[in-house]
């Protein structure tokens, strides 16, 4: 038997060893309009935000994650919604769809209990590209764009980020129509030349990137970093927050994984407003989902 193809086949195991290892899972909050999983669909009606979560249990029909969060903040998961998830182990990846069956506590040491999400155990898997390594055959993730622009004075990020903030509740709130394109540039703090990444998925304190090696040369030389995020139509103008660098490691294809941290120490306020802004995006995209199971009831 193929080597991959046994790995496929044995993919419940592979999944134990992730619990087993106190490793994580990544989930996604399945766009309405990738329900049905097509090139088409991936042209340019949203974008796909992914959450890293611990996988806490594995079970013969269910498997268990910790909540997704954000910044401290929890981010309510309800019942019955669609969802991918992805595991790893090593340099392999595969995908499924599945479903959220509702809350539970697990037992996180002798005096502390957790709340978990239970998902469905699907019954098949499929193993992801190397090259194409958030799409299979069934289900296809557009990841969001993000330019990384060296930030040589943090200080300088507080009006950037309080434009970023007016910008996205003025149009929040219907006073500016329309979304924001290349006519408009953005507000910038002191920054060196932008680096363009992938947001592979979002964290309790942060973001993780993607770079090809060859564009990976900014990484190598700073630690403080600007980053715009493009998640239009979820939010209508791109998010600028100040990150920095807290460790990279390299894939078979020379590409770089960039853990990046949020920093809010020079602005505690914007804090709140990014947490929102995030939180938002989740909410969004279930009461959408809700809302076309109720109207095809």
């Amino acid at each position: 038997m193929p080597a991959s193809r046994s790995r496929t086949e044995n993919w419940r195991k592979t999944l134990q060893k992730v619990c087993d290892r106190n490793g994580a899972v990544e989930i996604n909050f399945q766009r309405v309009e990738q329900h049905e999983y097509s090139e088409s669909a991936l042209s340019g009606k949203g974008v796909d935000l992914i959450w890293r979560v611990r996988l806490m249990r594995v079970t013969d029909d269910e498997i268990l994650i910790e909540e997704p969060s954000t910044l401290g903040q929890r981010i309510e998961i309800h019942d019955h919604v669609n969802m991918v998830v992805v595991f790893s182990l090593g340099q392999n990846r595969w995908m499924f769809r599945t479903h959220s069956m509702g809350r539970t506590k697990v037992p996180l040491n002798a005096d502390k209990d957790v709340i978990a999400i239970r998902l469905k155990l699907p019954d098949t898997v499929e193993r992801c590209q190397r090259r194409q390594f958030y799409r299979v055959s069934t289900v296809g993730l557009a990841l969001p764009k993000v330019e990384a622009h060296p930030l040589l004075d943090p200080l300088s990020a507080i009006p950037a980020e309080t434009a970023v903030r007016t910008r996205i509740e003025m149009m929040n709130d219907g006073q500016i129509a329309g979304f924001v394109g290349d006519s408009e540039p953005l507000m910038l703090p002191e920054v060196g030349p932008p680096t363009t990444t992938t947001l592979v998925n979002l964290g309790g304190g942060g973001a993780g990137l993607v770079v090809d090696a060859e564009d990976a040369a900014s990484f190598d030389q700073h630690r403080m970093f600007w980053l715009t995020l493009h998640l239009q139509p979820q939010i209508p103008a791109p998010l600028g927050v100040v990150a920095r660098l807290a460790h990279v490691r390299m894939d078979s294809e020379q590409r770089r994984y960039l853990g990046m941290s949020f920093e809010f120490s020079h602005h505690q306020n914007y804090k709140h407003f990014v947490i929102n802004t995030l939180c938002k995006c989740v909410t969004d995209v279930q009461r959408a989902q809700l809302r076309r199971r109720a109207d095809h009831a």
